[in-house]
Parts: C-alpha cells; structure tokens; sequence
C-alpha cells in the first residue's frame, strides 16, 4: 500500500502476516490434531507429497485456532514470535 511521505515520495510498507494467539486454547488446539484422520499423510508413497498433504491439512486446523492477521510493524511481529516461540519451534520453523 503506498504511502505519501513529506517530500512528495512514495515507498511501499510491506505488510507481515503473523498468527493471532490471543484466544489459541492449547489443549483444544491439541486435541484437534490428535483427533484429526491422518491417513492421507500417512498412506502416502512419496515423502514430499505427504509433507504438502500435512502442511494444508494441519494449516488447516492451525487457521481455526490461530487465525492470521496482518501486521504493519516489524516489531509487532517480532515481539509475538518471541512470545509464542514454542509452536515454531515445535514445528521446525526457528
């Protein structure tokens, strides 16, 4: 989205898109995961494509709990990934 800035330039602000995990209710969110037919993942022959298959599947059930939203500051980003680490580190992503 363009912004006008005092000497009559524009720059773009990159907007970042970040979970929200305000109202995340863990142990709803796990048993979701537990309860969820994982046999298209696991039926599957080829490992990259049951890696693509648990990925949709489980973003799937991530997007009902921790829903995205989108933010325009940098630190705001930072400071939530710092708080809510643990699920990026669970799923191999820091």
């Amino acid at each position: 989205m363009p912004v006008e800035k005092s000497q009559g330039q524009r720059t773009k602000i990159e907007k970042l898109r970040a979970r929200k995990y305000k109202n995340l209710v863990e142990e709803e969110f796990a048993g979701e995961v537990e309860m969820h037919n994982w046999n298209r993942v696991l039926g599957c022959a080829d490992p990259s494509e049951s890696w693509h298959i648990f990925l949709a599947e489980f973003n799937l059930i991530l997007d009902r709990h921790a829903p995205w939203k989108i933010c325009t500051s940098l630190r705001t980003h930072q400071n939530r990934l710092l708080t809510k680490c643990w699920l990026y580190v669970k799923l191999g992503i820091i």
